[in-house]
């Protein structure tokens, strides 16, 4: 059963990894210095070759603007930004998953948390800080 599944398992990785033969190639290249960021995307397709290059000046943009820049030229050509040109944005925004599913189970959990009600203590009971001393 164990040699089956890891048959199975390398099976897929190898169906996932293959590439179709008429499955068009592209070449992506991003070249980023502090005042330039150039993208050129070369993609052979049947109806319609993309041959793009274009500079941009990016000296007063944040990694956040640069990233979203990058976004938007390969949205504009129809194409998925490759994952390690735009993977501080998946991080960031995980954390922000993260944090704001966190919040909503703690704030569930506080909401369903017995309140102690300590304006009308019985008169039999004493509160002490401390346990006593053996």
């Amino acid at each position: 059963m164990k040699k089956l599944l890891i048959f199975l398992l390398l099976t897929l990785g190898v169906a996932a990894m293959a590439r179709p033969a008429d499955q068009p190639a592209q070449r992506t290249r991003i070249v980023q210095n502090d005042n330039t960021l150039t993208i050129q995307i070369d993609r052979t397709n049947r109806p319609q070759p993309i041959h793009y290059q274009q500079t941009f000046n990016v000296a007063d943009m944040n990694w956040i603007e640069k990233d979203l820049l990058k976004f938007r030229v390969f949205a504009s050509q129809g194409l998925v930004v490759p994952f390690q040109e735009v993977a501080d944005l998946v991080v960031l925004l995980v954390g922000i998953l993260a944090l704001a599913g966190t919040l909503l189970i703690v704030s569930y959990q506080a909401s369903k948390r017995p309140t102690l009600d300590l304006t009308s203590p019985d008169p039999g009971t004493t509160l002490s800080a401390l346990p006593p001393r053996s």
